[in-house]
Parts: C-alpha cells; sequence; structure tokens
C-alpha cells in the first residue's frame, strides 16, 4: 500500500472508531385505551337470569337485546347475538346433560328444568366462607 492509502483507511478507522452511534429514535408512547366497561355477568350467567324470567324459548337476537336492556351484559363485537348463540351453545356442548341452557329447534335457547340462577358472590358472602374454612 503507498502512503496516501495507508493515511486514508487510518483516517477511516478513527472517524468510525470516534463517533458516536446516532441516537436511538424517541419511542412514540401508545396513547391508553379508554376503560372498558366491566360486564357484571358473563354471557351464560346473564342469559339464564334472563330466561328464568320468559316463559317461552328465546332466540339469541332477543336474548341479546333483552340482557342489554336489563343492564346485565354489552358486547362490543359486531354481531351480539352471534356471541350469545356460540357461548351457549359451547356450554351446551361441554357440559352436556349438566348444562343450564337446551336448544328447542326453530325456537331458541330455554333454561333446563330444575335450573338454579347463581347470584353473584358479594364480599360479604366471600369473607364468610373464608372464616369457615379458617
Amino acid at each position: 500500500m503507498g502512503k496516501k492509502k495507508k493515511k486514508k483507511v487510518a483516517k477511516r478507522l478513527t472517524a468510525s472508531a470516534t463517533t458516536t452511534a446516532a441516537p436511538a429514535k424517541a419511542v412514540k408512547k401508545k396513547a391508553k385505551a379508554p376503560a372498558k366497561v366491566k360486564n357484571k355477568l358473563s354471557a351464560p350467567d346473564a342469559a339464564a337470569k334472563v330466561l328464568k324470567g320468559a316463559s317461552t324459548p328465546l332466540k339469541a337476537g332477543v336474548l341479546a337485546e333483552r340482557m342489554k336492556n336489563a343492564g346485565l351484559w354489552s358486547s362490543s363485537a359486531a354481531t351480539p347475538a352471534n356471541t350469545i348463540h356460540a357461548a351457549l351453545s359451547t356450554e351446551i356442548k361441554k357440559k352436556g346433560a349438566k348444562s343450564r341452557f337446551t336448544l328447542v329447534k326453530g325456537e331458541g335457547f330455554a333454561l333446563r328444568s330444575g335450573t338454579t340462577v347463581k347470584k353473584k358472590a358479594t364480599k360479604k358472602k366471600v369473607a364468610k366462607k373464608k372464616k369457615a374454612v379458617a
């Protein structure tokens, strides 16, 4: 190598060793999503409460509407009726004869006879259970 090339290479090496890395890009913080309204009950629990007061089986769309109007359940889904239908059908499939619901062909969902509707546990009830166990 000639003297000129050696000087250029030396300059490049010292220049790259002394330069600092480019500053990191500023990370944009994502805006927090507004707090979602928590459902008071799960879809099957709310459906059981609505069906308890119904005299006939109800289709999923009617169930979803009544649950929403009663303030028991809400959904941000585009098709809440499909959500209800899926949730109740899943419970029927998983639990079989022990399911709270039955699907009446052509009429919709109904409570199975002898089904009791669960009440939401209160803090007092939970405290009593803990005392009884201890």
